[in-house]
């Protein structure tokens, strides 16, 4: 199964914005030599950095991490999760610095 490393997905959503590496720090409050890290695969983002990052690229964090789901079985089921990605969309986390 060939899979691209998040650090590659990373960089291909944000090259597919237009974003340099330094406006998506900016954007996800994020130290810029951290998304290079990130980028080059040389370090993993903690779950809290993922999710700032997805954010900021308009993605869901499966979609970032390279995860799929199974297709919905129902219009029910379509529905339910377009309204749960809504809800999450304008969901933000809140930094706790020490």
């Amino acid at each position: 199964m060939n899979r691209r490393t998040i650090g590659a997905t990373i960089r291909y959503y944000r090259k597919l914005r237009g974003y340099s590496q330094e406006k998506l720090a900016e954007m996800a409050e994020i130290n810029e030599k951290l998304i290079s890290f990130y980028e080059t695969d040389s370090r993993t983002p903690p779950i809290f950095n993922l999710i700032e990052i997805a954010s900021a690229l308009d993605v869901t964090l499966d979609e970032l991490c390279g995860l799929h789901q199974p297709e919905p079985s129902s219009e029910l089921e379509r529905e339910i999760i377009r309204m749960i990605r809504d809800l999450l969309r304008g969901y933000t986390v809140q930094r706790v610095d020490k």
